[in-house]
């Protein structure tokens, strides 16, 4: 006996029960990302142990904490951290000096994986793209090479790029809308934006900083570094659109075609052109909020490991230690030999330091008297500093930005590495060159 049209309408499951809306944290990754740290975090922690403990003396001028070269000391008590502080490092971060800004930034990620689920589910974000395809779909690689110049121009001027990995997840979904997948969502607005970082031309967080630091004039030497944001757009986007025609023509081409499959579907053209609406009742609302706000967990928790890798070496009172074992390498004979041991330093210290403004006063004091020596100009110096700075920030592990968008977009980091690996050893090649072309000019 055959069903009703009722009952079989009835035993469909509607398309809000199917559907886990919000942003959704890939298990594997997070897994995979968990492992990673566990092991980093042990890692530093032997480096506690290899590592004598010292120091360099310092001075604060305007509230400002200066390194002053040549006052490196080790301690005559040698105390180790102890073993069981490896592990509880993630969570005395929240104790720790920086304790109440660690704990608001985890409120505000929680706060913002509620509102992506409120507005996932409510058709928001689906209306918006919908609106967006049917403007922009006949001239969607136009639109991809605007977003990403857009992205590496900020990146390259204001600098302030560490809030954007917030608006990934909906250029994952644009891209999806094209017929393309997360890996150019996440190229268009990451890997655009930390690129033009490297390529600063009046960025205050390296550009700014680093001349302070060296006694330049601010901002000058802008020929050299306009040559850099020049052969950084061109690749970058050389890069990104012929990878987004190729995928196009073959979706199977995508190193992300079986982990992008569902949500492919769901923000795909067809999908997008009927958005039918629906209710949705305050109560349900907020539940969806809080539920939103709590998958977010177990990324603050990873990020928080992220940040104990540093926190480790610091409580352990080893940086200064590293730094000035890396500093004792530099050959000030050779002025070119000088300047590349220099950005593999840069290069090195990233592992342990994050943050633009702390390593700059950590190294600049440092390798301006080193270049004096070597016969490097201090604008050559400050030109090294900030093209090691930001390079690691699309490649380390350890860098907290990166591994959050990894984990937003569901995006491996292998893959990550397989897909945007040639691009970037590309990119440091021509750095290296630039620096031997700019030692070797004189460049002032």
């Amino acid at each position: 006996m055959s069903k009703s049209p009722q009952n079989q309408e009835q035993s469909v499951p509607s398309p809000i029960q199917e559907q886990k809306y919000g942003i959704q944290i890939n298990k594997k990754v997070y897994v995979f990302a968990f492992a990673i740290f566990l092991c980093l975090i042990i890692i530093m922690g032997i480096l506690t142990r290899i590592f004598p403990q010292g120091a360099y003396d310092r001075q604060v001028i305007d509230s400002v904490e200066y390194v002053i070269d040549g006052t490196y000391h080790e301690y005559e008590d040698q105390n180790p951290l102890p073993v069981w502080c490896w592990f509880t490092a993630p969570f005395e971060l929240m104790v720790s000096d920086s304790g109440l800004t660690n704990t608001l930034l985890c409120i505000i990620i929680m706060i913002i994986g509620g509102l992506y689920a409120v507005l996932d589910k409510s058709g928001l974000i689906k209306r918006f793209f919908s609106s967006v395809v049917r403007r922009l779909h006949k001239k969607k690689y136009l639109m991809l090479a605007v977003i990403t110049l857009s992205f590496i121009i900020f990146g390259s001027v204001v600098g302030e790029v560490d809030s954007l990995p917030l608006i990934v997840p909906l250029t994952v979904a644009l891209s999806f809308a094209m017929g393309w997948d997360s890996l150019v969502g996440i190229g268009m607005v990451f890997l655009a934006s930390i690129r033009g970082f490297a390529a600063s031309t009046f960025n205050p967080y390296t550009v700014g900083i680093a001349q302070a630091l060296a006694g330049v004039p601010l901002y000058s030497g802008t020929w050299l570094r306009f040559i850099i944001l020049g052969v950084t757009i061109v690749a970058l986007l050389a890069w990104l659109l012929s990878y987004a025609y190729r995928i196009e023509k073959d979706p199977k081409k995508s190193l992300m075609y079986e982990e992008d499959s569902v949500r492919r579907k769901f923000y795909s053209y067809d999908a997008l052109i009927d958005i039918p609406k629906q209710r949705y009742p305050f109560k349900e609302m907020l539940v969806d909020f809080w539920k939103g706000a709590i998958s977010f967990f177990p990324l603050i928790f990873i990020m928080a490991m992220i940040m104990s890798l540093s926190y480790i070496l610091t409580e352990g009172l080893v940086i200064d230690t590293i730094i000035y074992k890396l500093s004792q390498v530099i050959t000030v004979s050779n002025p070119t030999l000088a300047a590349l041991q220099m950005l593999l330093t840069t290069l090195i210290v990233e592992i342990f330091v994050s943050g633009s403004f702390i390593k700059a006063y950590l190294l600049m004091p440092i390798f301006v008297p080193l270049g004096d020596v070597a016969g490097l100009t201090r604008r050559m110096v400050c030109q090294i500093f900030i093209l090691g700075d930001s390079f690691p920030n699309t490649l380390y592990p350890t860098d907290v930005t990166l591994m959050f968008v990894l984990s937003l977009t569901g995006c491996n980091y292998t893959k990550w590495l397989r897909w945007s690996g040639p691009f970037l050893l590309g990119m440091m090649v021509f750095c290296c060159l630039i620096i031997v072309f700019a030692v070797n000019v004189g460049y002032r």
